[in-house]
């Protein structure tokens, strides 16, 4: 028997809070990429884990839950 298989390609682009993203750069990542930038308190490491783990799981239905540690 065949599995159904489900593809699914997911990025995003996680920036240091105070880092200014160009709206050239913004714009091309929307169009070419289907991806944006999202801006993370890096020093608040629990919760940027918490922020890119949660992003993860919801991307991949919860197959996977975790691919970054504080």
């Amino acid at each position: 028997s065949i599995k159904k298989v489900k593809l699914r390609v997911a990025n995003k682009i996680f920036t240091a809070s105070g880092f200014e993203v160009k709206p050239t750069f913004k714009e091309v990542t929307r169009e070419s990429f289907r991806s944006e930038a999202q801006s993370l308190d890096f020093g608040n490491p629990q919760a940027a884990a918490s922020t890119i783990n949660a992003w993860c799981s919801a991307q991949t239905d919860g197959l996977i839950n975790q691919v970054i540690t504080p």
